[in-house]
């Protein structure tokens, strides 16, 4: 059974994944093949094409579609509740009552479109539809390897008009336990706020957790902007998560915050601004977040987690590392499993493992983010002789060991190896690798990651959880924080990953080159982005990267590259 999934039309980074029987074998965001700006075409063209290619199919082999929107009946809550929040918009309302599935036609219209340019016979293919935040449901779930009893969350930006899933996962099955509406989106508020912040992009989340961190949370009181009480939760539309008429403009943008909110707790940020009363406020918004959030999982999932220990979470919410790890804190939970992006990359995953498990397929559990394009030698020396730069290059006959010793000898390297990151944020393939006690000066403005050896994180990580993809925030015990002091967040903690030797193979021998140089198997680890600030996605992509970076050495594959 070939399964495709698709995403896009309404969202900034339109993908496509593929399933061939209960194999996830490939799956790319459209950005990785072309920048998208504005109103341009958002349907996954290219990104499905390479779904296509990679598992040598044609495109009469698709026997199954599946996207993350869905019809949404005029008996649903959802409609009526988005009406009803949405008051001071008419036009909004009214079409959510009387137009209410208006969207769906228009994106399954798109898609029809997109299946006819790929070649795909819309009439000769099982159509399947799930609900966005279901579909993210269903990435987490099925996903995660657990089989029986699981407690899921699913929460991004706006789908149909759900904002935020909580039910569980049983023998392949998802079952709803609430759903709440938009605006009532509490990732959403935690964007909107980001944005107020200044912060904007794949970093907006973990820059706001950084600014937070040097903030004391109880210098402001935000609560104003949400009030939760026995399971419900409404965000303040007087402030935040606004639409239409409602927006707060300043220049040519407009923001999802009111005027009001502006005039209550000042202009908003640009990078310049004094970090005073902004830190503060977002620890505000930080413990605020996490609080609701904790309470929402012990009104909804408690008796289930009680009773299996284990919680998956998806959507853009998840990608908020520091409410995982106070999740992970409480007491009755046991286990919990994020996938590697809260991107909406995940939706098509999660739309075609909805589509397995109606299909009766046991889809496999995801151990890796490698799922996008790979490049040869070959290709990389094409690059090079093309690059405009006119790099110098020459292969290495010991790549792990020679890329160690420069990375010692530089402090910082570029590294392009094996098949892209799912996401926006690199994990091992399209990465810059920095020593730990090496200055940061120079390197891009993202959040310190640090990537370790399995054994590594055995010692110096204060939990027995492991994660190989860069969505928890761990304490560091005290006998490695001299490793790390420059790095860690005021409460002793840091964005970590794990590699194992099956995670990517040719990174853990790197590391453990390192380690043998400099006595501790672990780098500081941040994204190759192009110019265009997406993750480089082919060698030309990478030595552009390169060129506008500081380095002075790129490895990829087997070539080491300099200016």
């Amino acid at each position: 059974m070939n399964i495709l999934g698709l995403s896009g039309v309404f969202d900034p980074t339109p993908s496509a994944a593929l399933y061939v029987d209960n194999t996830l074998v490939a799956a790319a965001e459209e950005t990785s093949f072309r920048h998208i700006e504005g109103n341009q075409d958002r349907t996954p063209l290219e990104a499905a094409r390479f779904c296509l290619a990679s598992a040598n199919l044609c495109p009469e082999d698709i026997q199954v579609v599946a996207i993350p929107y869905a019809e949404t009946p005029l008996n649903s809550p959802a409609r009526w509740q988005f009406a009803k929040r949405h008051w001071y918009s008419p036009k909004r309302s009214i079409n959510a009552v009387l137009q209410g599935n208006l969207a769906f036609s228009q994106y399954k219209d798109e898609i029809t479109k997109l299946l006819q340019t790929l070649g795909i016979n819309a009439s000769n293919i099982q159509f399947d539809t799930v609900d966005k935040h279901v579909a993210y449901a269903s990435s987490a779930y099925h996903l995660s390897g657990f089989r029986s009893k699981t407690a899921i969350i699913g929460m991004g930006d706006q789908g149909e008009y759900a904002s935020m899933f909580f039910g569980f996962g049983e023998h392949g099955r998802i079952h709803e336990i609430k759903q709440y509406y938009f605006p009532d989106c509490l990732s959403f508020l935690y964007d909107t706020m980001s944005s107020y912040f200044g912060f904007d992009g794949p970093n907006a989340v973990s820059s706001t957790i950084t600014l937070a961190a040097q903030g004391n949370p109880n210098r402001y009181d935000l609560s104003r902007l949400l009030h939760h009480e026995h399971g419900d939760v409404s965000v303040n539309t007087d402030y935040v998560n606004v639409s239409d008429n409602r927006r707060y403009q300043k220049d040519d943008r407009f923001y999802h915050f009111t005027r009001q909110l502006v005039d209550w707790l000042g202009p908003v940020r640009d990078g310049k601004a004094e970090l005073n009363p902004y830190s503060h406020y977002a620890a505000s918004i930080q413990q605020l977040f996490e609080k609701t959030i904790v309470s929402l999982v012990k009104e909804n999932l408690g008796d289930i987690i009680d009773e299996t220990g284990r919680l998956v979470f998806a959507g853009s919410g998840a990608s908020n590392y520091k409410l995982n790890q106070t999740l992970l804190a409480q007491p009755n939970i046991k286990h919990l499993w994020v996938p590697p992006t809260g991107h909406n990359a995940l939706s098509a995953i999660g739309a075609a493992t909805h589509a397995c498990a109606t299909q009766g397929i046991v889809a496999n559990n995801l151990k890796h983010a490698f799922l996008g394009p790979t490049y040869t030698s070959k290709d990389c020396k094409a690059a090079c002789e093309a690059h405009s730069e006119t790099p110098h290059y020459k292969p290495l006959k010991h790549q792990a060991k020679e890329a160690a010793r420069l990375l010692c000898e530089t402090g910082s390297i570029a590294w392009f190896q094996g098949a892209m990151e799912l996401g926006n944020q690199a994990s091992g393939a399209r990465s810059i690798l920095t020593l730990l006690n090496h200055s940061t000066t120079g390197l891009p403005p993202q959040p310190c990651r640090v990537s370790m050896l399995d054994h590594t994180a055995d010692t110096m990580l204060n939990t027995s959880h492991r994660s190989a993809f860069f969505n928890m925030s761990y304490e560091i015990a005290e006998t490695h924080r001299h490793h790390v002091t420059h790095l860690l967040q005021p409460d002793g903690t840091l964005l970590a990953q794990t590699v194992t030797q099956d995670y990517h193979p040719a990174f853990y021998a790197l590391l453990q080159e390192v380690e043998a140089l400099t006595g501790i198997g672990a780098v500081l680890h941040s994204s190759l982005v192009t110019p265009n600030n997406t993750l480089a996605t082919t060698p030309k992509d990478a030595l552009d990267a390169f060129y506008q970076s500081e380095l002075s050495q790129l490895i990829m594959e087997d070539l080491l590259v300099t200016k």
